[in-house]
């Protein structure tokens, strides 16, 4: 995938304590309730000392199981939706990204980088996965082996994480990422909502906060397969 741990600049990585510190300086008088929740101020050191582990979860060989092939950049720019009542099916662009993988990273990726805020919340992000498990069961017809729905959540919020990684990393530069930056790119299909609507931005660093907790939470300590680092909590 495009944002793969593997392939990117390795600066990425270390940019990400200093984003994340300018974008707690630059945002936290729009939500105050919002960074003062556990975890929210550290975030930035928390994603760059799991992000080998969490990228070594989402790898994954042909012959795995639930492995398929995945887009790897599966933003609003590259689904084109039909016209209402048109009878046609989305149809999906630029697939230089396109390799093995687990899918729900793209949903991930897409949930994330296109959906409004308002439809992610109350219960709307939970819907929208539901509703993508189901229609992919049926897709997949009766014979197909099952992808347990535990096992799909864990999926998707390794890909959030995963995803949370590159965006503070590549694109919530530190001194440069505003309001008045997101402003100056609201019009943009090119751009993700987390990188032209404030509240967007908001929702998913409280998205990637929570996700990652879940795995801190999961183990005292863990081993990341691709490079011997260790992860404490």
């Amino acid at each position: 995938g495009a944002y793969n741990l593997s392939i990117r600049n390795p600066s990425e990585l270390t940019k990400i304590r200093a984003n994340w510190e300018s974008f707690v300086a630059t945002f936290t008088a729009h939500d105050p309730e919002l960074f003062s929740q556990p975890g929210m101020l550290t975030l930035g050191e928390r994603l760059e000392r799991w992000a080998p582990w969490v990228a070594a979860q989402l790898d994954a060989e042909p012959t795995d199981a639930h492995a398929t092939l995945v887009h790897g950049d599966f933003k609003a720019m590259n689904v084109f939706l039909p016209a209402e009542g048109s009878g046609e099916k989305a149809v999906l662009i630029d697939f230089a990204s396109t390799g093995v993988g687990y899918g729900m990273a793209d949903v991930a990726m897409h949930l994330n980088h296109a959906v409004l805020p308002e439809d992610m919340s109350a219960g709307g992000e939970e819907r929208l996965l539901d509703g993508y498990l189901a229609a992919l069961k049926a897709a997949r017809g009766p014979g197909a082996a099952e992808y347990p729905r535990d096992l799909a959540l864990r999926h998707y919020r390794l890909g959030c994480v995963d995803y949370g990684r590159f965006v503070v990393g590549r694109f919530w530069s530190a001194g440069k990422t505003t309001p008045d930056s997101f402003a100056a790119k609201a019009a943009s299909p090119n751009s993700g909502l987390w990188n032209r609507r404030v509240d967007a931005a908001l929702a998913f660093a409280a998205r990637i906060n929570r996700y990652l907790a879940v795995f801190e939470r999961g183990s005292a300590f863990l081993r990341c397969s691709t490079c011997a680092c260790t992860v404490v909590c």
